[in-house]
């Protein structure tokens, strides 16, 4: 997809591989991916190119339901990824760079160990801490 982003990472369920469950997305949700790959390679340029793990990408209605995921989660169209940025920086302040990036999201949510960005067509900046 990018230089640092495959397809394979961003769609990688270890719920999925466990119960054999084919986690493809099609082709506009692919398309999506591609979107969110290159949001994730200006993020890692901007906050000093360290790696990014995508903890969770494109889901499936049934991993999404499986995961506990929402019914109308951005996951299931491609548009959103949990990420942890191994900068050994807290995760409070790996999102607050993000937000100083000015890139363009939907919804940032900073929890305790990831964080979630969501890039569907709203770009509302919406930003929830669940720190």
């Amino acid at each position: 997809m990018t230089i640092n982003f495959t397809i394979e990472e961003l769609t990688r369920s270890s719920f999925a591989i466990r119960n054999n469950i084919d986690n493809t997305p099609n082709e506009k949700q692919t398309e999506n991916l591609r979107f969110v790959a290159n949001n994730l390679e200006y993020i890692r340029e901007k906050l000093g190119n360290y790696p990014i793990l995508v903890t969770s990408g494109f889901r499936n209605k049934e991993v999404n339901k499986a995961v506990g995921g929402v019914r109308n989660s951005d996951h299931l169209e491609g548009l959103a990824v949990d990420i942890i940025i191994k900068n050994n920086k807290s995760v409070k302040d790996t999102a607050k760079q993000i937000i100083e990036t000015q890139l363009e999201f939907d919804q940032i949510i900073i929890y305790r160990n990831f964080i979630h960005l969501g890039f569907n067509k709203r770009m509302r900046r919406n930003i929830v801490w669940y720190y």
